[in-house]
Parts: structure tokens; sequence; C-alpha cells
């Protein structure tokens, strides 16, 4: 059983309420060779399909399902439009590498394990730099 989420709606700047649209959008990156990935975290899993997309459910505390909420969901919802080769999901975060090589993280950020020189909650993918 799903635990409650930590706040009924949470939106991050940069989502449109329960989309993610403007999450991950990209223009014409080709299909990779991998997919068909699945990764499971602390009450939550990730998969990536057969055309390289990625989909989260489970738990989503600290925005680790990376759909810009906190909201939990009980079927898979597609986490924006980038193409992933691969993806690795955790207890509060969840990472992964798009097709054109990009590493992405989201999710809990207490201790900093994002990568992105805060300590900011990511509710949607952010490219970590310098990789």
């Amino acid at each position: 059983m799903l635990a409650k989420s930590n706040s009924s709606k949470e939106v991050t700047p940069g989502c449109k309420n329960d989309t993610t649209e403007s999450a991950g959008a990209t223009s014409d990156h080709k299909i990779c060779d991998s997919g068909l990935q699945i990764s499971t975290g602390t009450n939550n899993t990730c998969a990536v399909n057969s055309q390289n997309k990625l989909y989260c459910w489970g738990e989503n505390i600290y925005g680790k399902l990376g759909d810009c909420t906190t909201i939990n969901r009980t079927t898979p919802k597609q986490i924006g439009n980038r193409y992933w080769r691969t993806i690795s999901t955790a207890d509060t975060l969840t990472c992964g590498i798009t097709c054109d090589q990009s590493v992405w993280c989201w999710g809990g950020n207490k201790q900093g394990q994002l990568g992105d020189e805060t300590t900011k909650e990511r509710l949607l993918p952010f490219q970590i730099k310098g990789l």
C-alpha cells in the first residue's frame, strides 16, 4: 500500500499543473539501442519502454517520480518527452541517462546528492552539468 503523499499538491516552477509538458521536452533525438529497463526504489518504480520513454509510479515523496508533484501514482505516468537510455531509482531520488548521453536527476536533495550544487528538492528531471 502506498504511503500518503507529503502534500496534497505541490508544483515546481516550470511545471504545468499536474503534467510534465515543460519538463523534458526534446526535439529530434533518435531512439537508443537500449530500452526495456526497470528500476525499483523504496515504494516506487520507474521503467524505460521500448520507445525509450520513461514512466514512473508509486510513492512520490520529495518528487522522486519526476512528474512535477509529490502526488503518489498507482499507475505508470510518462515523465517528460525525453528519450531515455537507462534509469536508476533510490530511496528519495531518481537519476537517468538520456539517449544523448546527458545525466538527469530529481527528487530529494537534503545532502546535495543530486549534484546540482544545492540542497533543493527537484520535482522534475534536472540536467547534471559536467558529466
